[in-house]
């Protein structure tokens, strides 16, 4: 986590998804909910669409959680319409 005294970066993860279908890789990234972090989180409000940033956060699923190992969450990478999952541009 980069700290410095203008900004905070929250944790999240990026992720990189590749498919023979797919032109070229995309990459995105995915936030833990509830982490105070976000709100100054300069990748996460470099997407001006509200529920653009919304999509980034994953959600807490207690059915994917190992009790004593780790807890689970649910990320969805959706690739068109609506609701699609913002991608970095212009990466080659």
């Amino acid at each position: 986590m980069a700290q410095s005294s203008e900004c905070l970066e929250a944790c999240s993860h990026s992720l990189l998804a590749l498919g023979a279908g797919l032109l070229s890789r995309l990459v995105t990234q995915m936030y833990f909910p509830g982490d105070p972090l976000m709100a100054t989180d300069p990748i996460l409000h470099s997407i001006a669409d509200e529920g653009a940033r919304l999509r980034l956060v994953s959600s807490f699923d207690l059915s994917l959680t190992k009790q004593e190992w780790a807890l689970g969450y649910r990320f969805d990478i959706v690739l068109r319409g609506r609701s699609a999952t913002p991608f970095e541009e212009g990466r080659e």
